[in-house]
């Protein structure tokens, strides 16, 4: 399964990729470049850049923009936060 990833270039993208090789890889078909490094999103240390909140990330299987993939990170991760609050109830 794709993950999204922040790139760093001589600008920041957004590519999906499978691991940070991968993202790394096509950020440097796409942008011409081979000096940068990738992070996994979401980090709590990286913010989206306003604007790719309504781009498609670079090797995306749809149509989904970066601000949606996001928004389902996250609400992923509020699900999975209450079902384990739950479970030691």
């Amino acid at each position: 399964m794709k993950k999204l990833f922040n790139v760093t270039v001589d600008n920041e993208i957004y590519v999906m990729a499978k691991n940070h090789s991968e993202a790394i890889s096509i950020a440097e078909h796409n942008a011409g470049s081979s000096n940068f490094w990738a992070i996994e999103l979401p980090d709590n240390r990286i913010n989206l850049i306003s604007d790719w909140k309504n781009r498609v990330p670079y090797n995306s299987d749809n149509n989904k923009t970066c601000g949606e993939i996001m928004g389902e990170i996250k609400n992923k991760k509020e699900i999975n936060k209450k079902s384990l609050k739950s479970s030691f109830i």
